[in-house]
């Protein structure tokens, strides 16, 4: 079953932190409390922006999860702090 967001919500894939390391990021003491790093899956209607796309690496606002499963989570758009280019 595929979820599809609706309005400006954002489906993403949540990456924990041992993947990010593997990456080549730098991690503070604390960024193992909460992840706020993943990749999105799914975009809604509502957002009307080229900034972000299907595919992109996001961090974005720990406490800005709107609803969180093991490894997928619905955040808002407003909650994207960067995208990471790669």
């Amino acid at each position: 079953m595929a979820a599809r967001p609706l309005g400006k919500y954002i489906l993403i894939k949540l990456v924990d932190n041992a993947e990010r390391i593997e990456k080549g990021i730098i991690l503070t003491a604390g960024s193992n409390k909460k992840r706020a790093y993943g990749e999105i899956l799914a975009i809604g209607k509502g957002v009307e922006s080229n900034d972000i796309k299907v595919g992109d690496k996001i961090y974005f606002a720990n406490l800005g999860i709107r609803q969180a499963w093991d490894k997928e989570a619905i955040i808002h758009y407003n909650d994207i702090l960067y995208v990471l280019d790669e």
